[in-house]
């Protein structure tokens, strides 16, 4: 049965008694911290990094993560965006047995939980959850969703790494580390013995998004971050790789909206929080 978010309303929001704080990444590390609650993320295009109690996992587009908010824990989009929801249950609520038995068991997971809806109801989640415009229509899903889970109609795992995304995590930790590099797509292909079709055919499948597309996310949130530190504009574009301030200049209009100067102004101010535009997200 398909998830139908115009028949649930705000008063099926206070039967249930969930209550939530939601909000999307940005680019940068969220540092390691604790919290009431359990934490639900969604992964919509990239690749996530998750840590918990020390260990690292990955998780992909498409994925629903669950994992407590007491243990330890931190995350960060590698490349890409995902949605991060703060859940609290009301205790009347999570008397219930059967939120008391999803409770229990969440908070006893030492690993983050994939739920693996059925196929029925995939599609119609992810596609709503991607399309995600109001805090109102996010409380719905997700209370309907959390509801289902509570339930028993999603399986839960834990996030596997097979050869092709571990490729990924290796191919997106040199981007990092050498963004002011000026090396093509088959130099970089060519480092990990990879032809450069066959890297874009990975990225592609695995993470939706091409391996240029990465690369100059990578670079934007460089420069970012040189721009936060009063960095020249000119060595800004230098250090980030961009062959010229103009390329810099075009790549923050066009992904952020707005240019490095404006950029440097706005945040200097304290009230700006650059999300990098939907073109980029899209692969458009």
């Amino acid at each position: 049965m398909a998830v139908d978010t115009s028949a649930i309303l705000k008063p099926q929001l206070n039967r249930l008694g969930y209550a939530f704080e939601i909000s999307s990444t940005r680019p940068g590390t969220i540092h390691e911290h604790c919290h009431q609650g359990i934490e639900l993320l969604f992964v919509q295009r990239g690749l996530v990094e998750v840590s918990m109690n020390g260990s690292v996992f990955y998780l992909t587009p498409g994925q629903l993560v669950l994992h407590p908010g007491h243990i330890p824990h931190s995350s960060r989009a590698l490349s890409g965006r995902f949605q991060r929801f703060t859940l609290y249950v009301h205790p009347e609520v999570a008397a219930h047995p059967a939120t008391r038995r999803f409770l229990k068991e969440i908070h006893a997971a030492e690993k983050p939980m994939v739920l693996a809806p059925p196929p029925s109801l995939s599609a119609p989640v992810f596609r709503q959850i991607t399309q995600l415009n109001s805090d109102t229509l996010a409380k719905t899903i997700v209370a309907d969703i959390l509801d289902r889970i509570a339930q028993n109609d999603f399986l839960a795992g834990t996030p596997i790494i097979d050869e092709n995304l571990r490729l990924i995590i290796q191919v997106l930790s040199y981007m990092h580390h050498h963004s002011h590099s000026n090396e093509n797509l088959n130099e970089i292909a060519a480092r990990f013995y990879i032809s450069a079709s066959r890297l874009r055919s990975i990225f592609s499948q695995c993470i939706g998004y091409s391996p240029r597309q990465c690369r100059l996310e990578l670079q934007i949130q460089k420069a970012c971050a040189l721009l936060a530190r009063q960095v020249e504009i000119d060595a800004v574009a230098s250090a980030a790789g961009f062959e010229t301030r103009r390329g810099l200049e075009r790549a923050f209009l066009r992904l952020l909206g707005l240019s490095p100067a404006k950029y440097r102004l706005v945040v200097s101010s304290g009230h700006y929080s650059p999300q990098l535009n939907k073109n980029l997200l899209t692969g458009r």
